[in-house]
Parts: C-alpha cells; sequence; structure tokens
C-alpha cells in the first residue's frame, strides 16, 4: 500500500493522471469530502486530512491492484478501514 498526501488543489490532476473514476463509496466530510476511486492500476482511498479549522489537504490510500492479487489481506485491510470509516461518520 503507498499512501501520500495531495492538496485540495492538486487533487483534480492526481486524478486525471491515474484515470480515477468515482465508485460511489462517499461520505461527506467538513471542508472536503471523502471516497473511493478506482483507478487505472488500482484503488484509492481518499481522505481528507485537518490542517487547520480554515483548511484541509487529502490522505489517500492506494492499494496496487498487483498488490491486491498477491496480498489479499493488504487490500482487505484498507477496505475494512474505509468502511469502519464510514460507518463511523454515519453515526457522527
Amino acid at each position: 500500500m503507498t499512501t501520500l498526501k495531495v492538496g485540495s488543489v492538486q487533487i483534480e490532476k492526481w486524478i486525471h493522471q491515474n484515470k480515477g473514476n468515482y465508485t460511489g463509496n462517499y461520505v461527506e466530510g467538513c471542508l472536503l469530502d471523502n471516497y473511493v476511486l478506482e483507478c487505472k492500476r488500482g484503488y484509492a482511498f481518499v481522505y481528507e486530512h485537518y490542517l487547520n479549522p480554515n483548511s484541509s489537504d487529502y490522505y489517500i490510500e492506494f492499494v496496487p491492484y498487483k498488490s491486491a492479487k498477491l496480498h489479499l489481506k493488504e487490500y482487505d485491510t484498507a477496505w475494512a478501514r474505509w468502511l469502519e470509516f464510514e460507518e463511523r461518520e454515519a453515526t457522527a
């Protein structure tokens, strides 16, 4: 799994470069929304990352398809973390 932080301005470029498509998994955030993308080489779990009261960026967990096939546990862990986040935010 690869993790990275991307600014709110750069996220569109990152999505375009990685041919990201929204999966429909979505959670509304405070300043930015959280979602899952299916990309040309894997899945990206995109979370809002708090910087200060007026600013956020994105924290991305990227699981390549190759990794998902070879290391199913890593793929399952990323999805489990997303589902737990989704559930926690729904009850907040």
